[in-house]
């Protein structure tokens, strides 16, 4: 949304620091999904319809961790609510019902005109600029996003099962209403072109609902069970295509003044520049128009729009971010001396998970490629270095192409035991999706080309190692169409 004219400072919340530590642990918990189930007995099948119905049972504990749950028609999508479940409890309704009464502008309302409290904030605000979506002042939006408003996306994860993509499944078009759900790799990737293309899948899910890691939920607490559904089976709805999904983006940053704020601005995913449109909308109008301030906290792992985020979705997640510096930024918040200790204390912990998934990179596993010839491969990655030798051998491309591919696979075994965790497992599934596009009839540009640049990019951070990657990128650009 942009109305011309620079919105007034009172139309973002300022947070308090209560507020400002609620919202940097809710971030700081994240890592947890990537741990292994908590062990507990089994319950009952049970089968929901409703967001609200799944919801209203984890909440009363109907259900447990180990059932079998089957969520019939939702929509499946890459957000992942922010702080799921919140949206369902009485604390976070009452906090929507309150942000009601604090609307400036309506535009779903007949001849909707601002509030003189918007005209006053805005001189010469002209409706027609408006849109059809709503103005909250201060108070008004801090009581959306305290109920539970907002979603994220993350990259992949492995976990004991395998590697996972952690999504959300909802019964209605808001991302932030649904279930927090892991997707195995390869069911998501049946359905990742629909995903990108519309935003939205809708189907039938079946699978495990289990624990997110017990140590951070004993240890900072939650309004709602942290559980997830671990998809098994899914089911494609051969029914009319759903409504466009809705996702709302928060991020919060402070402002010159030291002061921090929040906020948070609606897209549609499927729909192109929708996503690209908002972000700049929240960069430029909020942060650097009004407030000349700087990001702390996003709401996308796979794509940078903030480079200087101080508690990024990727330093949370990778564990990257420095105990001191965080200790650096929790002080310049304001947060006083105990909540910068937890701060310190949940940087810690992501730091020791993400060295656990860093060790897993130098196990090598001994693969078998070709007429008998075998490679060591890192275990994280093994199985898609395997699959890249079967796709590029069992295809009719080039021949030359086909050779450059081989030698490239190999030279991504050998540089991923030098790669952080992440980047190995991101290494290995570029190289997957390459072998596939490239050896198909007719490539399709964009997948292949945007996997030999990802594998550029990380090749380039690994010294020596990563430079023979350089070089055959480059080779297999100028062979394909």
């Amino acid at each position: 949304m942009s109305i011309g004219t620079p919105l007034a400072t009172d139309l973002v919340p300022r947070l308090k620091p209560p507020e400002i530590a609620e919202l940097l642990t809710s971030q700081l918990s994240l890592p947890g999904y990537l741990a292994p189930p908590e062990p507990i007995q089994r319950a009952p099948d049970r089968a929901y319809t409703a967001n609200e119905d799944l919801w209203r049972d984890v909440l009363r504990s109907g259900v447990r961790a180990a059932s079998v749950l089957k969520l019939d028609g939702f929509l499946l999508s890459e957000w992942l609510p922010f702080t799921a479940g919140v949206f369902h409890t009485d604390e976070g309704r009452a906090e929507r019902e309150h942000a009601q009464r604090a609307i400036l502008y309506d535009g779903m309302q007949p001849g909707a005109q601002p509030t003189q409290a918007l005209r006053t904030a805005v001189p010469g605000v002209d409706p027609r600029t408006l849109g059809s979506g709503k103005i909250y002042s201060s108070v008004g939006k801090g009581g959306m996003i305290a109920g539970g408003v907002g979603s994220v996306r993350l990259k992949p994860r492995r976990i004991d099962v395998g590697e996972v993509w952690f999504m959300s499944a909802s019964s209605t078009p808001i991302a932030h209403e649904g279930f927090p759900i892991a997707v195995p790799t390869e069911i998501y990737t049946r359905h990742a072109d629909e995903l990108s293309e519309k935003g939205a899948v809708r189907c039938s899910l079946t699978g495990e609902l289990r624990f997110v890691e017990n140590e951070m939920r004993a240890r900072f607490g939650s309004r709602v069970p942290q559980l997830y559904l671990l998809v098994s089976q899914l089911r494609r709805d051969r029914v009319a295509a759903p409504a466009p999904l809705r996702v709302s983006i928060p991020v919060s940053f402070q402002g010159h003044d030291g002061s921090v704020h929040a906020a948070y601005a609606n897209f549609r995913p499927g729909e192109p520049g929708s996503l690209e449109r908002a972000t700049r909308w929240l960069e430029e109008t909020y942060v650097t128009g009004i407030y000349k301030g700087r990001i702390v906290t996003d709401f996308d792992e796979q794509i940078r729009w903030f480079d200087d985020a101080d508690f990024s979705l990727e330093k949370v997640m990778t564990g990257s971010l420095d105990p001191q510096q965080a200790g650096t930024f929790a002080e310049r918040l304001h947060l006083g001396r105990h909540m910068t200790t937890v701060i310190i204390e949940r940087v810690e912990l992501n730091g020791t998970l993400a060295a656990e998934r860093i060790d897993t990179v130098h196990q090598d596993r001994v693969i078998q490629i070709g007429d008998g010839t075998t490679i060591n491969a890192p275990v994280v990655i093994a199985e898609q270095i395997q699959g890249s030798f079967n796709t590029i051998q069992e295809s009719a491309a080039d021949a030359e192409l086909k050779r450059v591919l081989e030698v490239l696979t190999r030279a991504v075994a050998k540089a991923a035991p030098a790669a952080p965790g992440e980047q190995a497992e991101t290494m290995g599934r570029d190289m997957e999706t390459l072998a596939v596009e490239a050896t198909r009839a007719n490539p399709r540009r964009k997948w292949y080309e945007l996997s030999l640049e990802s594998l550029r990019e990380t090749a380039q951070t690994l010294g020596e190692v990563g430079m023979p990657i350089l070089t055959l990128t480059a080779k297999i650009a100028e062979l394909l169409p």
